[in-house]
């Protein structure tokens, strides 16, 4: 029996991104921290290649090295998410290496000892106390945050609540440049998504009843609007053929994909759209590994583009969607495009319009296209 169409689910967790920079000794420190820190994840990882999984072994390798109780314990919780995603891929954990990154992280509590993170709280919405290796002992400092301005209330309340005993998240600093004495960094937040949604929801509910099938691929995005009969009533493509270039890193990728989607998402509610439907990502990956491995595609640019990209703007609709008061559901992907070329002519829709119709009829399980009497 088909488990589709699947309505998607929200992450239960956002990941809130902001800036900050140290400079002289804070930078040093920082450097001396995060050596610190990578140094305890490679031994917690050799010893796991050697086949030590428990967590309090882990635990007391990584703090041998680290020296500080919750940096280990984000440690052990990075060495945990590593092998994860050696299995859940298939490789083999021994030819696993550490890639060039340089990162702290702590798990925090609600607990009065914590205050939100012990190791990186946020003390107001432009500062944080962080946890810095001096040299001799692990101290905290007192940092500014420069916080996106659309997320300004939102880290408030996140400090707010944390100080209050009232939530704890896990944060972390992730450097992005760092030379002796300054040091580019992100400071990385993750919150649950119903906080999130409380400061970012737009619309408490659509304003029709008709569904958006949507075709994401890695330079556009294309929408088919159809009624509950199926009849189409309007097409839409998003172009952003800049998110093609491989000169594009980090926070502008993220950027244009952030424009990308809520450009849609608003096109959709204003349009009389309760429901939006995408591709289950989940089996894109498993096609895009299909695609790549076979090199079905003929196009290695192709296969890196879409194995990194594709899913990761699917998410984006899900996290986003219920901003809107849109739900969110995923059909199987695996005959789309090939249908779709069944109809392109007929239509008069260009490929990628014509997947996202067939994306909708797909949710709606009509096996025939509808004669269409009107157009929006």
């Amino acid at each position: 029996m088909s488990t589709y169409p699947r309505k998607a689910k929200p992450p239960k967790e956002v990941t809130l991104r902001a800036r900050v920079v140290l400079e002289n000794e804070l930078a040093y420190y920082f450097h001396l921290s995060v050596a610190k820190f990578k140094a305890g994840v490679n031994k917690a990882l050799e010893y796991v290649k050697n086949g030590i999984t428990n967590s309090t072994q882990l635990y007391k390798i990584a703090y041998g090295v680290i020296g500080n109780k919750r940096y280990t314990d984000g440690a052990v919780l990075l060495v945990q998410d590593v092998v994860k995603s050696v299995k859940a891929l298939g490789m083999n954990l021994s030819d696993v290496k550490l890639g060039d990154w340089w990162i702290i992280q702590a798990r925090g509590s609600p607990r009065p000892e914590d205050k939100g993170n012990r190791n990186i709280r946020l003390i107001s919405r432009d500062k944080a106390k962080v946890m810095l290796y001096n040299g001799s002992s692990w101290s905290r400092y007192e940092v500014d945050v420069r916080v996106p301005r659309i997320y300004s209330k939102l880290f408030e309340s996140i400090a707010e609540f944390g100080v209050n005993c009232k939530l704890g998240y896990l944060a972390r600093l992730v450097a992005l440049d760092m030379s002796y004495d300054r040091a580019y960094c992100e400071l990385q937040v993750s919150i649950p998504y119903e906080l999130y949604l409380s400061h970012r929801r737009r619309f408490e509910r659509p304003l029709g009843n008709n569904i958006a099938g949507i075709d994401v691929n890695v330079d556009r995005v294309n929408l088919a609007i159809v009624d509950e009969r199926g009849i189409l009533r309007d097409t839409k493509t998003f172009h952003y053929p800049s998110l093609t270039s491989t000169t594009l890193k980090g926070e502008h990728r993220r950027s244009l994909v952030h424009i990308l989607v809520h450009e849609a998402l608003k096109y959709t509610y204003y349009h009389g759209v309760s429901t939006i439907v995408l591709e289950d990502p989940e089996i894109l990956g498993y096609l895009k590994l299909k695609w790549t491995r076979s090199n079905e595609r003929k196009n290695v640019r192709y296969n890196r583009r879409v194995s990194i990209f594709k899913p990761s703007i699917i998410e984006e609709f899900v996290l986003h969607g219920s901003e809107y008061g849109l739900e969110t559901f995923f059909v199987n992907p695996a005959y789309t495009s090939k249908l779709a070329e069944l109809i392109v002519k007929d239509m008069g829709l260009d490929r990628h319009t014509a997947s996202a119709y067939i994306i909708a009829l797909e949710y709606l399980g009509v096996a025939e296209i509808p004669l269409s009497t009107s157009s929006v």
